[in-house]
């Protein structure tokens, strides 16, 4: 058994109702239990009822962000809306006996009549996990979304997203999904599944406006408290070449100020693809797992625009238009933010991220981000 077989196996034993089993051939299990398994470059990417009235639902609310990526997700849809999917190169049809058990307790669905599943799975390898919706088998509506930990790091991150849901459904509702259910010992969640349409590439008033919902109520920090998280995450670097490092050292330099600015929740993934309109064109943010509490302004923002700058010029011209825009002041007045916070901010981000590209050999932004941090560097001394 190859890798990814392997990997599609671990997915439906831990996914589906105690007992199932997997099977090779879909025509040896019920229609309901059919599956198709979708692949990238990288390996099975989604595993979906067979019945695309089932899956076609939730799917549509999903879109990749660059323009390539969007066509070959719309053929994709069109194929499996027609029900040729399972015929198209490299996709997979298997069975998974036993998936129309009502036993899905373990993944927190508490409904009368088993769902159907709309699996994602994760990229990263070592903190990888499956991201379930879990849709009404009678009407394909999503109803809950279940993640289930495959390797161990993902166990500690979901739970870390647990804690920060709970936390913002009390201080913050609206901004997040709302927690329906955490198994400590498992590592599984469930949460709500917001209805909408992907929040688009570009920042917008429905964006400043969710951003500064972020801004924790009467607290604030420091540039120079923001520090002490940054020489922590420095600490595990393993491949601290001489710019990067004397780059780094400028920064904790610059950055030690005690003047108090306001104090955020930070997402910490702030992209395109954890953005989710509603009806409304209010925002609601998925992927929790990276956030955390009493974080600097600016971060989510400079992350916006960073995930889609794959070049200098790209970055230069992102950030240009977005702080040039007449809707980055429903953000920035109320926090404060001048010039001179605004050029911290971007320093601070920009030496986390420098930081996360040499705790890992190589990397391939590791070079970009040097150069934006001189850069930023530059542009405040």
């Amino acid at each position: 058994m190859n890798q990814q077989s392997e990997l599609v196996e671990s997915v439906v034993r831990r996914v589906f109702p105690p007992g199932s089993e997997f099977a090779a051939n879909p025509r040896d299990v019920d229609p309901g239990e059919r599956y198709i398994v979708v692949p990238d470059r990288n390996g099975p990417r989604w595993i979906i009822p067979e019945n695309a009235r089932l899956g076609l639902t939730f799917l549509r609310q999903w879109s990749p962000s660059f323009f390539l990526s969007k066509l070959k997700w719309k053929a994709l849809l069109g194929a499996y809306r027609v029900g040729v999917l399972g015929r198209v190169p490299g996709v997979r049809r298997i069975g998974v006996a036993g998936a129309g058990s009502n036993n899905w307790s373990h993944v927190g669905w508490s409904e009368d009549r088993a769902p159907c599943a709309v699996i994602h799975i994760g990229f990263f390898r070592t903190r990888r996990k499956a991201a379930a919706a879990l849709v009404d088998a009678g009407n394909g509506r999503p109803i809950t979304m279940a993640k289930i930990p495959i390797e161990p790091t993902a166990a500690r991150n979901i739970a870390h997203e647990a804690d920060i849901l709970s936390r913002l459904s009390a201080e913050n509702p609206g901004v997040a999904p709302r927690l329906y259910y955490f198994n400590k010992e498992s590592g599984v969640s469930s949460q709500e599944v917001v209805i909408g349409k992907p929040a688009g590439n570009r920042l917008t008033k429905a964006h400043f406006e969710f951003l500064l919902r972020l801004a924790m109520k009467g607290r604030q920090t420091s540039f120079q408290e923001q520090t002490a998280r940054l020489e922590k995450k420095m600490s595990g670097i393993v491949n601290r070449d001489a710019q990067a490092g004397e780059l780094l050292d400028k920064s904790i330099k610059i950055l030690d100020r005690p003047e108090p600015v306001p104090a955020m929740w930070v997402h910490g993934d702030f992209a395109p693809w954890n953005l989710m309109a509603r009806a409304d064109n209010t925002i609601c943010a998925y992927d929790w797992e990276s956030s955390w509490l009493n974080g600097p302004p600016l971060y989510d923002f400079f992350k916006f625009i960073y995930t889609q700058a794959t070049k200098h010029d790209h970055a230069r011209s992102f950030l240009a238009e977005s702080k040039n825009s007449p809707m980055y002041k429903i953000y920035a007045e109320p926090l404060g933010i001048d010039d001179r916070v605004y050029a911290l901010a971007a320093i601070l981000f920009l030496a986390y991220h420098l930081t996360a590209c040499l705790e890992s050999v190589p990397h391939h932004r590791t070079g970009f981000f040097s150069s934006e941090l001189a850069l930023a560097i530059g542009n405040i001394a």
